[in-house]
């Protein structure tokens, strides 16, 4: 017990967990993924920027920003709930959160002292795209591992002829490496790594030639990007009650697990053909950071819904604008309100919904516009400019969403769609090489 708040639980008599490490609130995880019966490593820290609790280097719960609160009079082996009925081997505890180096570094001497990390699969199937002149998407497979979307791993790059060099760890299966050179062919291997500690044997070679000439990925504009492959926290019973945004701007999707809600969405690890898609059955939603600030916006997700119709009430993937909106609506088209005080009814081409599939809009001052694999569903039009929502929502609009969100961009200012410079078609582009789209 080292927090001020009413202790935690390791387990419940449910089996859940919870904890308020220097904190003055009890922190709720849900099931664990892991077995807490067998020998594991708990991480937690807590400072001003955020709290973070691990479980053999895999997040299970961030807040941020954080309010630390140490406790006076700390107990070992005895919280609020009562007393611990298990073993602890070894405890290390420091007067600050650690940098990720070092953190790595303590992993290392346990994981070198318990062996409690698995050897993470070699990537298997890797595949690349130029997106353009300066940038390249790869994803690959990671086989069965208990910890996908956020095992680490290892890019190496070398020009054609040269020698390999680290370039990122990224988390999850995926990565868009920027910084490129036109009309240059660039090879790269993988290595996935059980939290930068425990490494894999080295990919096969995937060899891109990157763009001539075409616009990149305006990720200065970028807002919030989630992808179901990378950064979900996943509970033991597959609920996810954080989405980590992978803009770099912290804007994580959530969801509070508290005693009156159904639950959070979940994860299916291999619900697309062996991808992982963030399933909504129909009574839950992601709540998002306000987007209040902005004037103009553009989106892209990639998505499926269960039913062609959701008569009678309407479902929605959304609420960004004045009114949450229907995807689909109750006649099989889209009713979207995205950044605009008014409807916008749109109608789809028959049994596109039921499909994976990529929906893009555009709102401005100026103009609304919406694509549904890149065919535009209507011409600009008025566009009611309004309000973006204070509390958005994602998997939510007149009716909690039936059916699985893949991946979401959403930037901050409408995309270029000029001739010289089509920043819409590159993002769309993106998507459709690397989903296989229409």
């Amino acid at each position: 017990h080292f927090g001020t708040g009413a202790g935690g639980s390791y387990p419940t008599d449910t089996g859940t967990l919870s904890d308020d490490f220097g904190r003055g609130a009890t922190v709720n995880f849900g099931l664990p993924l892991e077995d807490v019966t067998q020998y594991h490593l708990v991480d937690v820290s807590s400072d001003a920027s955020a709290w973070c609790f691990r479980h053999n280097g895999i997040i299970r719960r961030v807040l941020s920003p954080n309010s630390p609160s140490f406790t006076s009079d700390s107990d070992l082996g005895w919280s609020g709930g009562g007393y611990f009925d298990g073993e602890i081997a070894e405890l290390l505890i420091y007067t600050r959160a650690l940098s990720t180096a070092e953190r790595e570094s303590v992993v290392r001497y346990f994981n070198d002292k318990y062996q409690f990390l698995e050897t993470p699969p070699v990537p298997q199937s890797i595949q690349s795209f130029p997106v353009s002149t300066n940038q390249v998407s790869l994803w690959w497979g990671s086989g069965t591992w208990s910890g996908q979307s956020q095992l680490k791993t290892r890019v190496e790059r070398k020009v054609s002829g040269g020698a390999f060099s680290e370039v990122a760890v990224v988390t999850g299966t995926s990565f868009i490496d920027q910084g490129l050179s036109a009309n240059t062919t660039y090879v790269y291997r993988l290595r996935a790594s059980a939290d930068g500690v425990v490494d894999s044997a080295y990919s096969a070679e995937c060899p891109v030639t990157t763009a001539v000439a075409g616009p990149g990925i305006p990720f200065g504009s970028l807002r919030i990007w989630l992808k179901a492959d990378t950064g979900v926290v996943r509970l033991g019973d597959n609920r996810v009650p954080q989405w980590f945004d992978q803009s770099g701007n912290g804007n994580h999707a959530w969801h509070d697990l508290i005693a009156t809600s159904p639950g959070a969405p979940l994860v299916d690890p291999t619900g697309w053909s062996g991808r992982p898609v963030i399933d909504f059955p129909g009574d839950r939603a992601f709540n998002l950071p306000s987007l209040s600030d902005l004037g103009q916006a553009e989106a892209f997700i990639v998505v499926k819904a269960d039913s062609a119709t959701s008569a009678p009430h309407g479902w929605g993937i959304w609420t960004m604008g004045g009114t949450p909106s229907g995807y689909p609506w109750i006649d099989g088209g889209i009713l979207d309100y995205f950044g605009s005080s008014c409807a916008h009814a749109l109608t789809v081409p028959v049994d596109v919904m039921v499909a994976y599939h990529l929906y893009s809009v555009s709102s401005s001052t100026s103009q609304w516009k919406a694509w549904i694999n890149e065919m535009e569903l209507i011409p600009t039009q008025n566009p009611c400019p309004g309000p973006f929502s204070a509390a958005p929502k994602l998997g939510s609009g007149n009716n909690p969403f039936r059916g699985d969100i893949v991946e979401f961009m959403l930037f901050s200012s409408t995309l270029s769609a000029t001739e010289e410079n089509n920043e819409h078609q590159t993002v769309s582009r993106y998507f459709r090489a690397r989903y296989g789209l229409w």
